[in-house]
Parts: structure tokens; C-alpha cells; sequence
């Protein structure tokens, strides 16, 4: 069966009075039987009585929840989510792109979470996907009161992107009340594990879904990147991407990063294991500033030409075809345009997505590279030298 995994950065591309989400299903909703169900048949207020007869305690791996007098799972859910939701951030992003109607922005949506600070900033790790390409972001606490943010660094095969916020842009928004998030060991969660997933919704603001783990180290294929991630049945939706996995302590245990997207399917969300996470974080902290480094990056999406193709729309050759370039990237510092057809890149024929991409995995930032390409109504092809920028696409907000 062909899968739909979508990417939760929520996107709302500006044309006119068209507003365009990524990723809302609906299907049936689940059955079972309340009775054979202790915590169904109780209720979601049933007290410890009603759960744990014997006054012991109802338990997972990753935290034990006392049922005790008259706490409930409902007032422990709500505990855990008021503590977590104090690290974790809205973000709203503007971004940038050219396409057939000239150049244009775009607002999108996503979630963070504080990871760590220093004297003059705060810290926040998000997917790479939410800021790719923006030139403009913000975060918030409140879902009211924003605060500029600013890039530190990012990995775009990783999917995952580091941002910062100045004390002193803290100090003019009155924004003083926030907490470093608490991280748990990822390695140590189990299927059945209760999980909660807190991010920004359809970028409507804060908001927390609960279920539990139901599946780790589980591989999925984004846009030809390979992620290994948790899958969790709690509710993950355009804007969560970054948001926070939380266990029953409070702790993060992922970061909510996709969800597959088809008829019929309901309940796999993916989020990518915190160990994993603060690895590369903790690397992207360690080399920001050092852009000359990393792997080139050129600023473009487009599509396969195929022979077929070709052929039948009367292309020129085979390659691919330009279908967005990004601001401030090298492919449109050098001039490359939408429409355009790659036919070469650096010497090597190019007949496909796949083969542009292998190329440029071969290439640093800052490096010096030709690209061969057809432009419409020309009969010529057109060689540019593009300088390569750094994996954040030049981001530079």
C-alpha cells in the first residue's frame, strides 16, 4: 500500500483569500467494549477506587502515577501537561520562495521546546522542516506575547533545527516566566507507555493530546530521508512539528515530527527519539558559526523529467524541472529561476531528482559549482555558477 507520511509544520500558503492546511483526516471513530476496560468503564474522572481497587498503583515504565484518596488519571494528565507545556514554545515562521507569480511569502506554524540557555539566550530545538526556507520567526509562550527568534544552526537530513531568543527580547516582551524542558532516556520507553504530545496545533496554540507508545524504533521514509522514530497514537497535527513527546514525568522522550496520512488510518503519529535529538542538537551548538563545514545545499524542489515527459510536453531533455527556489540560497543567489531545467550539475548529467541530490551530497557550503539548465522559451543551454550555502539553506533570521 502506497503511505502518505506527512510532515506536521503547519502551512498556510498566502494566495489571495485561499488558506491551505497539510495533513487533517478524519475516519470512524474506535469501539470496544467499556466493560472489559477498567479505566473506560470508570470513567475519565474515576478516582483510585474505581481504578486500583486494592489502593495500588496504576503504573508504566516511564512513570508511576500514585492513585491514591481522590486523585484521578484525569488531574495526573493534567499535572504532567501543566509542567511540560512551561518549555514548550508556539512558532510562527514567514517564508519565502519564487515562484510562477514572482516572488512571495508564506506564514507556517510549528512547536518547539527549551532545551537549554546561557547568560544572553534561551535555546529551542524544533524540526528543520518548520524554518526551512523562512525568513522570519517568532515563538511564544502564551500563544500572545512573541518574541523574536533567531537561527543558531540546523541539520536538514536530521530534521532538526536550532533556534535562539535573546534575554533581552525576553525582558521587552515581558516574557519571564518559562522552564528548560526535562529530558527522559528514550532507549527505556516500552510499548504501552502513556505518552502525551503537546505542541501548536493547526497552529492554533498550545494544546496536548494523550495515548500511549505504540511502536519505537520504527523507520520512515520522508521526501528520500530515512528517520528512525516512535510511533504514538496520541494525536499529531499540522503545527506540532517540534512540539514535545512527554512521558508521565513530565520528561520529553521525542519530538513530534509526522504523521501518516491516509484514508482509513487514524492514530500514527511519529516523533523522533529524544537521544537521538539532543545528539545532534548538542552538535549543532557545538559547530554553529562554522557554516564553510557543512554540506553544500542548494535551494531548490523540482521534479523528475522523464524521457516520457519529455517527449510529451515537448521538453528539451530530460532533468529536473524547477519547480520553487528558495530565498537566499545559493540557487537563487545565482539566478536560477522556476521553470528551469537542470540538465547538468558540476559536469555530471543529471536525469532525475535522485541524481541532482546524489551530486549534491558530494558538495561542501562555500564551495563553487556549475549547473547546467534549460530556460524556457531559450533554445540554448545556460551554465551558472552557484556558490553552495549550508544546509540551512542560508537561513540567516
Amino acid at each position: 500500500m502506497f503511505k502518505k507520511y506527512a510532515l506536521t509544520a503547519c502551512i498556510a500558503f498566502i494566495l489571495g483569500a485561499s488558506v491551505f492546511a497539510v495533513g487533517f483526516h478524519q475516519g470512524a471513530a474506535p469501539t470496544g467494549s467499556a466493560a472489559a476496560d477498567p479505566v473506560l468503564a470508570a470513567g475519565p474522572g474515576a478516582t483510585a477506587a474505581a481504578l486500583a481497587p486494592d489502593g495500588g498503583l496504576y503504573a508504566s515504565r516511564t512513570g508511576v502515577i500514585p492513585l491514591a484518596g481522590s486523585v484521578s488519571l484525569n488531574q495526573s494528565v493534567s499535572s504532567v501537561v501543566k509542567a511540560a507545556s512551561e518549555s514548550v514554545v508556539s512558532i510562527g515562521v514567514s517564508v519565502a520562495s519564487q515562484s510562477w507569480f514572482g516572488n512571495s511569502l508564506a506564514s507556517a506554524a510549528g512547536s518547539g521546546i527549551i532545551f537549554s540557555e546561557d547568560a544572553d539566550n534561551i535555546y529551542i530545538i524544533t524540526n528543520y522542516h518548520v524554518v526551512d526556507g523562512a525568513v522570519k520567526a517568532t515563538i511564544s509562550l502564551d500563544d500572545n506575547i512573541q518574541a523574536a527568534a533567531h537561527y543558531v544552526g540546523g541539520d536538514s537530513i536530521a530534521d532538526i533545527a536550532v533556534l535562539s531568543v535573546t534575554r533581552a527580547d525576553l525582558k521587552a516582551a515581558g516574557i519571564t516566566s518559562y522552564a528548560i524542558a526535562k529530558f527522559g532516556d528514550s532507549d527505556k520507553i516500552s510499548v504501552g507507555d502513556f505518552a502525551i504530545a503537546i505542541g501548536n496545533a493547526a497552529g492554533e496554540g498550545k494544546s496536548a493530546t494523550f495515548g500511549i507508545i505504540s511502536a519505537i524504533n520504527k523507520q520512515i521514509t520522508i521526501d528520500n530521508k530515512t528517520l528512525s522514530v516512535i510511533q504514538t497514537d496520541a494525536a499529531i497535527n499540522p503545527g506540532n512539528s517540534g512540539g514535545a513527546l512527554v512521558d508521565f514525568n513530565a520528561e520529553v522522550i521525542g519530538i513530534n515530527t509526522a504523521k501518516l496520512s491516509d484514508y482509513g488510518i487514524e492514530g500514527m503519529g511519529y516523533s523522533m527519539p529524544i537521544n537521538q535529538v539532543k545528539t545532534i542538537a548538542n552538535g549543532i551548538m557545538k559547530n554553529k558559526g562554522q557554516a564553510a563545514a557543512q554540506p553544500g545545499y542548494l535551494g531548490i524542489s523540482g521534479v523528475t523529467i522523464t524521457a516520457e515527459y519529455r517527449d510529451y510536453y515537448g521538453f528539451p531533455s530530460t532533468g529536473v524541472f524547477v519547480q520553487t527556489v528558495y530565498a537566499g540560497t545559493g540557487a537563487y543567489n545565482a539566478g536560477l529561476r522556476r521553470g528551469d531545467l537542470i540538465t547538468k550539475f558540476n559536469g555530471a548529467d543529471i536525469a532525475s531528482v535522485d541524481a541532482l541530490n546524489a551530486e549534491i551530497e558530494k558538495t561542501k557550503a562555500g564551495q563553487s559549482v556549475s549547473v547546467t539548465l534549460y530556460r524556457s522559451g531559450a533554445n540554448r543551454a545556460t551554465v551558472l555558477n552557484v556558490t553552495m550555502t549550508a544546509q540551512s539553506g542560508g537561513l540567516s533570521f
